[in-house]
């Protein structure tokens, strides 16, 4: 039993590491850079950097929506 509770925590800890930093916007601004600069030194083709783009915008509205819902989590938490 404590062995079960003991992993379900460590991997509670994992995945909440992981999605704070899959939509951590300074780290989605960096990837996009790096984006830019591949396809400007030609090492990926317009269309990968459409399609990778997309995913990265995608992720960036993500990350605003949260970012947002952790401010107003926060705000209503200060107003009581």
């Amino acid at each position: 039993m404590f062995f079960a509770r003991t992993l379900r925590n460590i991997a509670q800890i994992v995945y909440e590491k992981a999605e704070k930093e899959l939509y951590d916007i300074a780290q989605i601004k960096t990837e996009m850079m790096q984006l830019q600069l591949s396809l400007d030194l030609q090492k990926i083709t317009e269309e990968e950097y459409e399609q990778k783009e997309e995913a990265l915008l995608e992720r960036f509205k993500e990350a605003q929506r949260r970012q947002k819902e952790a401010e107003e989590e926060t705000s209503e938490d200060n107003d009581e």
